[in-house]
């Protein structure tokens, strides 16, 4: 056990005894085109050293929000390496995950929390169980459906114990709309697994920049894995940043299609 797992188990226990929101979403992770052709070749996502559980090397995933930015503070470019890509998983890494947390863990090492939480709290006391229930059960505790959960739009009405300080500090993060608030890494359940994840195993699509499909050959090889590209239109001198929307949309409009919603449920159609 790392010594950041260590801490009170309130949280959890509150998560645990919740229904279950369904449907049950897929697993998503973040990255940019340079690492996505890598990890093509090697067949695989490879976990790498984490600067916040020092000593382990962990890969990581969100519960159905496409929130990670990959390049965030990279000046605009027309280099297609730094453009954001989005994987979105077939399965749900059942065995394979070693922690869980309603948010982004660097976040709140980093301290952008801080103003929600007891100076005393730890990321140990928002440690989730690790089970496929849980991201629906936290759903269902704050958010009420999974749809609230896409929109981050959580459930005000929830009540919560006064005695349950860090679901209170949880409900002030994802409840933040100031214009200093936090991004919807705040609201967006984190999964870590140290464990290599093989695409063709539990990969289904990918959103990535058009001209891998259009002029590359990176298209041909997903479909060769079984998993569907799809593309998004470049601009050039853009901000990775700035595809974070479309990016969002394209993913919410492939659960349309795949079922797990009805049109203009979460995407943009009517």
């Amino acid at each position: 056990m790392h010594k950041l797992d260590v801490g009170r188990t309130r949280f959890r226990e509150l998560v645990a005894g919740a229904l279950e929101a369904k449907p049950a979403l897929p697993l998503v992770h973040g990255s940019d085109a340079f690492k996505l052709l890598n990890a093509i070749e090697d067949g695989e996502l490879k976990p790498h050293p984490c600067d916040i559980f020092t000593g382990e090397s962990l890969l990581y995933f969100f519960y159905g929000r496409p929130s990670y930015r990959a390049n965030a503070d990279a000046e605009p470019t027309s280099l297609a390496h730094y453009l954001p890509i989005l994987l979105i998983l077939k399965t749900d890494l059942a065995g394979l995950v070693r922690r869980m947390f309603p948010f982004d863990s660097g976040a709140f090492s980093r301290g952008f929390y801080s103003t929600h939480l007891h100076h005393q709290m730890t990321i140990g006391d928002f440690g989730l169980d690790v089970r496929t229930s849980t991201p629906g059960k936290l759903i269902s505790a704050f958010f009420g459906d999974p749809v609230a959960y896409l929109r981050a739009e959580p459930a005000a009405s929830r009540d919560v114990p006064p005695e349950q300080m860090e679901a209170i500090s949880y409900k002030s993060i994802i409840a933040a709309r100031d214009a200093n608030s936090l991004d919807s890494r705040g609201a967006a359940i984190e999964l870590q697994t140290a464990s290599p994840v093989s695409l063709i195993d539990h990969v289904r699509a990918v959103i990535l920049p058009a001209p891998f499909i259009d002029k590359g050959t990176t298209g041909a090889k997903l479909k060769g894995l079984g998993i569907q590209p799809l593309p998004y239109m470049v601009h050039g001198r853009t901000r990775p940043s700035e595809y974070v929307t479309t990016i969002t949309d394209l993913c919410y409009r492939y659960y349309v299609e795949i079922g797990l919603f009805e049109s203009g449920e979460i995407d943009a159609t009517s």
